[in-house]
């Protein structure tokens, strides 16, 4: 790894320790990833981050003192700033949902790859989103269920440009991106940005591409 590039720093929680310990010792600096801190237990986990300033958190779902989503709703409220990573064997779409709406920017499974973890994190790090290919299927299945009527008018109230960024946010494209992409300043990505969050009633990029696969934008 080139000596100008820094690390992607990590704190992990998850309650079954040896997982932890495993995954802290499959990465080394080499893969430009530093486990910083691991821990069992959800309550310590403010504290390691204001400690390690983590870019990415990863978190499993099911823990004794608190579900994945309860405490991304909890770390975003304090660190809005912070990317999180839910890795657990879950993939009911509910669950898939949860943790979505409550600010997570990724969601993977254990069966995961070393690949596709470091493909996540880096994701993650450059401030996009990603999930697995079975959790992009789950939402997908779920999007043939018709929208409500308040949903309908949410659709309605988008614009034609608005909906186009919807799309390619839940692409994985960034800001630059769809600025370059459309022909327009980043200023105006971001500003139809904030009013399809405003719109939707969603907290940042993975509700839209929760949205958008919900109602079949994509």
């Amino acid at each position: 790894m080139p000596m100008n590039i820094q690390p992607i720093r990590v704190v992990m929680v998850d309650d079954h320790r040896l997982f932890s310990l495993a995954i802290q010792s499959l990465f080394s600096e080499t893969d430009g990833v530093v486990i910083a801190a691991i821990t069992a237990h959800p309550v310590e986990v403010e504290a390691l981050i204001e400690a390690h300033q983590p870019d990415v958190l990863i978190t499993d779902f099911s823990m004794p003192d608190a579900t994945g989503a309860e405490l991304c709703t909890r770390l975003i409220k304090r660190f809005p700033a912070l990317k999180i990573l839910c890795l657990t064997m879950h993939r009911e779409t509910h669950i898939i949902r949860k943790v979505l709406e409550a600010g997570a920017s990724g969601y993977i499974l254990k069966t995961a790859t070393k690949e596709e973890m470091l493909l996540a994190l880096r994701t993650l790090a450059s401030g996009g989103q990603y999930f697995s290919p079975e959790v992009t299927t789950a939402l997908i299945d779920t999007k043939s269920i018709p929208p409500s009527p308040d949903a309908l008018l949410v659709l309605e109230s988008l614009s034609k440009r608005e909906l186009e960024i919807i799309r390619l946010i839940a692409l994985e494209m960034t800001t630059q991106e769809i600025a370059d992409k459309l022909f327009i300043s980043v200023r105006t990505v971001d500003s139809h940005r904030q009013h399809i969050l405003e719109k939707t009633g969603v907290r940042n990029a993975a509700g839209i591409t929760r949205f958008a696969l919900e109602y079949g934008l994509v």
